[in-house]
C-alpha cells in the first residue's frame, strides 16, 4: 500500500527532482535548500515555526568582531620630519 504524498511534500519532492538535473553550484543549493524548508515545514507545522522565530528573536544580539588584526594605518613621512 503506497501512501499520498501531501502538497508540501509533493513540491518538495519536484525541487529536488530539478535540483538533480543541475550542475553543482548556487542554483542547486538553493533548490535543496527549498526542499528541506518545504519538508521541516510540513513536518513541524506553521506553530513551530512562528515559535521559532520568537525564541530567536528574545535572544541578545552577539556583536561580531573580525578575526583577523585590524590594519593599522600608515603614515609616510620625510626623514626630515622624523629629525633623524
Amino acid at each position: 500500500m503506497e501512501r499520498k504524498l501531501s502538497g508540501p511534500e509533493k513540491q518538495a519532492a519536484d525541487a529536488l527532482r530539478r535540483a538533480r538535473q543541475l550542475p553543482v553550484g548556487a542554483e542547486r543549493n538553493d533548490l535543496r535548500q527549498l526542499a528541506m524548508g518545504l519538508l521541516w515545514l510540513h513536518r513541524n507545522g506553521m506553530d513551530a515555526l512562528m515559535s521559532q522565530r520568537s525564541a530567536a528573536r528574545a535572544l541578545p544580539k552577539a556583536v561580531i568582531e573580525p578575526t583577523f588584526p585590524k590594519a593599522m594605518p600608515v603614515i609616510f613621512t620625510t626623514d626630515e620630519e622624523l629629525d633623524v
